[in-house]
């Protein structure tokens, strides 16, 4: 796998590159993407911004309540900033099994993929990836049916100077503007209601 990451590229640019190859090891590229393990967590860093995120696997012997599960964000943090906030899973959920595994790990960016089976046998996949020089993480969540009663609800640390949040605009009959006033508040920043879209 190649992946290529592009500092910019304006508005109807183009870019080519080209592969070639030798028998001369690459110069390794510096990059300021770090990531550490320890125990049942990894933190991946870059300088702007870092996630805490779960390692590992569990099969629960009886299905428990979401909120009782293994958390998809344990902490985050801007720059170099104190790690706060986190996440937690909320509504009328069982789960059965729950895995976090690291499936990249740098130095272009490093992703996790989260899987919780719930009893009803659907899968809800939540996929956090990091590229070197990121100011955040862009979740991606599927699921294999909806789950309009279930959501992630992620709670973001305090950002000094930041007023106003703008989330992503949704389709269909959702489709509008959604800023939101940044305030100290022991609620959760926004909820994400699994879907298959």
């Amino acid at each position: 796998r190649l992946y290529i990451l592009v500092d910019e590229l304006k508005p109807l640019a183009t870019r080519t590159f080209t592969l070639t190859w030798d028998r001369k090891k690459a110069p390794r590229t510096a990059s300021d993407l770090e990531v550490k393990s320890k125990g049942g967590r990894v933190e991946i860093t870059t300088s702007r911004t870092g996630l805490r995120l779960p390692l590992g696997e569990r099969t629960f012997a009886e299905p428990v309540a979401g909120r009782d599960a293994p958390v998809p964000l344990q902490a985050m943090r801007l720059g170099s900033s104190a790690w706060a906030g986190g996440s937690a899973l909320a509504g009328e959920v069982r789960v059965t099994k729950w895995s976090a595994q690291m499936t990249d790990s740098g130095p272009a960016f490093a992703r996790v993929v989260l899987l919780y089976t719930f009893a009803d046998g659907n899968v809800l996949t939540l996929t956090a990836p990091v590229a070197a020089g990121d100011t955040g993480a862009r979740w991606d969540i599927a699921v294999q049916k909806d789950l309009p009663d279930m959501a992630v609800e992620f709670r973001l640390p305090p950002v000094p100077g930041v007023k106003q949040a703008v989330l992503p605009k949704g389709y269909g009959q959702w489709a509008r503007d959604r800023k939101l006033p940044v305030t100290p508040s022991s609620e959760p920043f926004c909820f994400l209601s699994p879907d298959t879209s």
